[in-house]
């Protein structure tokens, strides 16, 4: 995470990254981008590792859900009856 913590103390990043997971995918990774930008724009003065992380933790616990949410109504759609009809038009029957 190269990215500046401008809020943060170096301790306090220190803190953060021993706290995080070791294998952090790209959703986790926008999760954590989302905190630091939160942190950055109400200029958190006070800087506090666990209030950062439990930030991160429910974050990404809620779009984890909603992930999770999002592809069994995908799933379940798949398997619905579709009465729709393609309708093909053959070409070679028509100059006959």
């Amino acid at each position: 995470m190269s990215q500046e913590l401008t809020y943060l103390s170096e301790n306090d990043a220190y803190i953060i990254a021993l706290r995080l997971p070791s294998d952090i995918d790209r959703y986790t990774r926008w999760d954590f981008e989302e905190c630091v930008q939160w942190f950055q724009f109400n200029r958190a003065e006070n800087s506090n590792p666990a209030h950062f992380i439990k930030m991160f933790n429910q974050k990404s616990k809620q779009n984890q859900e909603r992930r999770k949410h999002n592809t069994q109504r995908t799933s379940s759609l798949l398997g619905a009856n579709n009465n729709r009809k393609f309708v093909f038009f053959n070409f070679l029957e028509e100059n006959s």
